[in-house]
Order: C-alpha cells, then structure tokens, then sequence
C-alpha cells in the first residue's frame, strides 16, 4: 500500500509539473508602474518571444527572438538608437543613429563579408555652425601695418630673425 501512495504521489508531482509548465509555455507578463515606466515580456506557443522595457523619457529596450534563430534587439536613448538583427548561418546587421542625424550601418552577409556605411554628416553640420562665428572675418592681408608696407618688411620680430634682441636707450 505504501508503495501505490509513493507512485501515486510521483504520479501526482510530475503531473502538477507539467501541467504548470504548460500553462506558462505561452504567457504574457506586463508590469507597470504610476510614473510611465513599463516591463512586458510576450511569448507564444511557437517559441517567439518578446521583451520590451520602457521608461517615461522615452527611453526603450526591446528584444524578440523567433523559434528559427532569429534574433533582433533595439535600444533608443534619448534619440540615440541602436538595432542589432542576427540572422541565420551568422548574418547579421547593426544600424546606429545618433540624435544629430549620424548613421552607421554594418551588415555581414551569409559568406561572412561586411559591409560598412559611416555618414558623419549630422555632427559635422553642428560643428560648423559652432565654429562659424570664430572664424576670422578677413585673412587676406596677415600684417596689421600701413598698407605701404610689404609683408616681408612688417616682419621684424626677434622670432623671424637671426639677431639677438637689443635694448634702445
């Protein structure tokens, strides 16, 4: 008798085990909180999964993976972005931009070959706007003398010479 309660017991367990496991094979769990920030975690029966992140700036984290391999991940911080795809027999393609409008793209293909685009050209444009008001208004003539004299002549500082210094009484 103790025996047929120690099996039905077993019996019971792996039952209560799978059962539960099965109901969780496909879940969905979404957490959130008052102030905008949010936790959701999506699966189904095929395997197909999908977790995202959320905050109230707008910041986001977001992860999916399918039953064949695949895999794609993003991440966008304060307009910045980066997406990461991982594809079958190892391609795979990241894209960055930046909140300046730069974009870098690097894909690898299925023979292992990559590829890289940088266009810089958001960053560059803020640079010189930034450095357009300190440019110098007029570079045509280097010498603050009267116009008479050549550029050559204005040049009597002890640096550009080979003389000593000499002191005037």
């Amino acid at each position: 008798m103790t025996r047929l309660n120690l099996t039905l017991a077993v019996l019971a367990g792996f039952t209560a085990t799978t059962i539960n496991s099965s109901c969780y094979a496909n879940h969905d769990v979404s957490i959130k909180d008052g102030f905008g920030e949010e936790i959701s975690v999506k699966k189904d029966n095929l395997g197909q999964k999908k977790t995202v992140v959320k905050d109230r700036l707008g910041d986001n984290f977001e992860q999916k993976t399918s039953s064949f391999g695949t895999k794609e991940t993003q991440v966008n911080v304060l307009g910045n972005t980066l997406q990461r795809k991982e594809g079958w027999f190892g391609s795979s393609d990241l894209e960055a931009t930046s909140i300046f409008g730069d974009k870098i793209i690097s894909k690898k293909d299925k023979l292992g070959r990559r590829k890289v685009t940088v266009d810089l050209s958001g960053i560059s444009a803020v640079l010189n706007s930034l450095f357009a008001d300190k440019a110098p208004e007029s570079s045509a003539t280097p010498n603050t003398g009267s116009p008479s004299q050549s550029p050559q002549a204005s040049n009597d500082s002890p640096t550009n010479s080979s003389e000593p210094m000499q002191k005037s009484p």
